[in-house]
């Protein structure tokens, strides 16, 4: 939302990258250049195949950008909308690629905050799910002093501790994760606790047990881990 991202090509190394720049006059609102180049950083120290990577950041003449990979692909976001619920082979697959880069950035102390499909870049070739936007990601203890401050994130797909502005951590992720799994299995956003096999035909009944403790209010009684 802070930054305008396009098609660049970096010249010393001839290959395609994605640059999201921060204009001056956006730059210039208070604290906005801090966060943008906040999310920059902790992209930036994770390394993973399903992350996107941060090769870059740099300010030149009141303009603030970094970049990274280009991803030649859509979001999982424009897939369901285009094409409708992930297969049966598909899905997961993919959430399995999105668990274990949410699982390597939550081994690094980062909360990402804003788990949705979205966020979820599809390589065109590969078909490789990667993670990207840690604009409002947090580090460590600094999940909780930022949650006191706002509310922040996408309300179809906030754990209850995050909605309410607790403090959060891994858990949080996980929960709109499994909100995730069920919208791309099924092709149906929903806010409620309905099971995955009553919302769509052809669903393998284990996706209900999985969904259901994925989504569980209690953060204690989710899987603790990606």
């Amino acid at each position: 939302g802070m930054g305008i991202v396009s098609l660049a090509r970096e010249v010393a190394l001839d290959r395609p990258v994605a640059l999201k720049l921060l204009p001056p006059d956006v730059a210039a609102q208070p604290g906005v250049k801090e966060r943008f180049l906040t999310e920059a950083r902790i992209a930036a120290r994770l390394s993973h195949p399903n992350i996107v990577q941060i090769y870059s950041v740099d300010e030149v003449d009141g303009f603030v950008f970094f970049a990274m990979a280009f991803v030649d692909g859509g979001t999982l976001g424009d897939r369901l909308r285009a094409r409708g619920p992930l297969s049966n082979s598909e899905a997961p697959r993919l959430l399995r690629e999105v668990a274990w880069a949410l699982g390597h950035a939550h081994m690094q102390g980062v909360t990402h905050r804003d788990v949705k499909p979205d966020n979820i870049l599809l390589d065109q070739d590969s078909g490789r799910a990667m993670v990207t936007d840690f604009g409002i990601a947090v580090v460590g203890e600094e999940a909780h002093a930022e949650s006191q401050k706002q509310v922040v994130g996408t309300a179809e797909f906030m754990s209850p501790e995050q909605a309410k502005g607790s403090s959060v951590d891994a858990r949080s992720d996980l929960y709109a994760l499994g909100l995730m799994a069920r919208e791309a299995i099924t092709g149906v956003k929903s806010l409620g606790m309905e099971r995955p096999t009553e919302m769509a035909r052809g669903i393998h009944a284990g996706w209900d047990d999985w969904v259901r403790r994925a989504v569980a209010n209690d953060a204690e009684r989710r899987f603790q881990s990606a």
